[in-house]
Parts: C-alpha cells; sequence; structure tokens
C-alpha cells in the first residue's frame, strides 16, 4: 500500500479522512494537540522545519495530505499573525520539505472557498477571480499561490481543493451549524436564541461527501478543484429545520454585533470539473446531515 501522512490529523476533517483512507493506505497521522489514533501517529508542529523534514525523510511518504491549519474566519480577525503563521509558514515548510526530498512525493492541500470573496458570478467555478476579504481567507490564497510557484520552479506534484462549507458530528462548536444545534438543544420551549445575519445564503457538504472527495482527489491529475454542493441554503432554512427537529417553539432574535462586515450574502459553486475528473458528486443531503447532527449531539 502507498504511504501518507497527514498534517493536523486531529482536526474536525482529519477523523474522517482516517477512516476514508485506513483500509487503502499506510497512514502516518500528524497532530499538534493530544489525540488517540488508530493508526500510527506523532506529534508534529509544523513551524518546526528540522522535525517535519525528519519525520518526511524517515516516513518517506508518497502522498501528503496537508490540513493543519487554523481554519476559521471569525479567529482570524482576532489573531491575524497565528493565522499566517500556520497557514502560510507552515504551507512553505511543507513545500520546502518536499522539494529537498529525495523520494517524489504528492501534496494534496484543501484550500477554501473564501479565497473568492465576493462572487462576481454564482455558481463560482475555479476561473473565478480571488478576493479575499478575511486574513483566513487571505492566508490561504497565499498559501496556494506559494503552492504554484513550487509547481512551476521545482516541478513538484501538487492538487488543491477550494472546499466550500462542510459540517457534521465532531465539528468545533463555534461554527455555524454545530452553534445552531447546541443554542437550539439548550433553550427551553419558548426561548429567544439570538444569531448572526442568518438572511445570507451558503454551499453545505456533509463532511463524509467531503472526504469522499479528498479521497479521489488524492489520486486525480494536478491542479486546483472546487468541492462544493451546488445547492444554496439560506441559513434561516437550517434554523427553522433545527427548531422542527427539536420540537420546541424558539424565537429568533439579531444580535447586531454578531452580524460580520463584509459578509458574502450569497456563495455557492459549481463542482463539474470534479465531476468531471472524478465522477464524484454529493450524496448526503443537508436535511440528513442536520438530522443526524441533532440526533448524536453531545
Amino acid at each position: 500500500m502507498k504511504k501518507i501522512m497527514i498534517t493536523g490529523a486531529e482536526g474536525f476533517v482529519g477523523h474522517y479522512l482516517i477512516e476514508q483512507l485506513k483500509n487503502k493506505y499506510n497512514i502516518l497521522a500528524t497532530y499538534f494537540l493530544k489525540k488517540d489514533f488508530e493508526v500510527q501517529s506523532v506529534y508534529l508542529d509544523i513551524s518546526d522545519l528540522e522535525s517535519l523534514n525528519k519525520y518526511i525523510t524517515d516516513y518517506r511518504p508518497d502522498i501528503i495530505c496537508h490540513l493543519a491549519a487554523q481554519s476559521s474566519g471569525g479567529v482570524s480577525y482576532n489573531n491575524p499573525y497565528q493565522t499566517y503563521s500556520i497557514n502560510v509558514l507552515g504551507t512553505a515548510n511543507i513545500l520546502e520539505c518536499i522539494r529537498t526530498a529525495s523520494n517524489k512525493i504528492r501534496l494534496f492541500i484543501p484550500s477554501s472557498s473564501d479565497v473568492y470573496g465576493i462572487p462576481n458570478y454564482l455558481p463560482i467555478d475555479e476561473k473565478h477571480p480571488l478576493n479575499p476579504t478575511n486574513p483566513y481567507s487571505s492566508s490561504k490564497m497565499i498559501a496556494e499561490q506559494i503552492t504554484m510557484q513550487y509547481v512551476m520552479h521545482y516541478d513538484l506534484d501538487a492538487v488543491l481543493s477550494r472546499s466550500f462549507n462542510h459540517t457534521g458530528i465532531g465539528q468545533d462548536k463555534k461554527f455555524f451549524v454545530p452553534t445552531v444545534i447546541r443554542k437550539i438543544r439548550n433553550a427551553k420551549d419558548g426561548d429567544t436564541i439570538t444569531m448572526g445575519n442568518i438572511a445570507i445564503m451558503r454551499d453545505f457538504l456533509d463532511v463524509r461527501d467531503m472526504v469522499s472527495a479528498y479521497e479521489l482527489l488524492l489520486e486525480s491529475a494536478p491542479g486546483i478543484y472546487n468541492v462544493a454542493a451546488n445547492n444554496p441554503i439560506v441559513l434561516n432554512d437550517i434554523v427553522e429545520f433545527v427548531i422542527e427537529l427539536s420540537g420546541k417553539h424558539i424565537n429568533i432574535k439579531i444580535d447586531p454585533d454578531k452580524v460580520r462586515k463584509n459578509e458574502n450574502l450569497r456563495l455557492f459553486g459549481t463542482f463539474e470539473k470534479l465531476k468531471k475528473k472524478t465522477g464524484w458528486e454529493p450524496k448526503i443531503s443537508i436535511n440528513e446531515t442536520l438530522d443526524w447532527m441533532y440526533k448524536n449531539y453531545e
């Protein structure tokens, strides 16, 4: 079996990706925050170039899946330096280790649909101009650009996804869907809960569909691919569906302090390129995902 090294494996997507790949690859999972894994794992700070290079040299992976990142736009406003340090320098370190490695390594990096910024047209395809609007999306765009420089000048083999919103059990509670579920689960019948702007429209994928796309991209032709649902939903509809699942009467109040500046009102993408190359398409509806998450809330 081929050997794959997954950075940031303790993150939300990492758990699902390991489950998806564990019977098809020999996996080395790296973590920064301790977590139990069913596969071989090691501690790794991706800002430590020497340690990173040692693990890559010793393990000699065929593929590196670089998941390690600061992944929240909201957090990036409060700590832009940390966001750039992890997302930009961490990626540059990975690239430099691959450049100097004695074996040929395929690199897969999940980027973000946030790099597109406010859409010029919808649905967004991979040719859409990039216009990041916060430190997180800016850091992901820079990481993409650095990667393509290494591809162009050093003949690196790289494939990138621009991943649209995805959710599922285990996602950090600071993200939208887990926040909605937590608030509604904890509310009493007749309570009022506060939300930010829930009139905006977004694309949502189930994390299990996301990692099925990642599995295919690991072996796909180099390039950049949207991983999207192309099935936009207004956030208010998610809130209303979760309220319906709860069987409670819940009032919603919009808190102006929770409304982000420069918020994209509508953001969704096409996955046509990915489908043509791999045959992938999403299989799990947003309502199925919400039902799964609500019933298994911890």
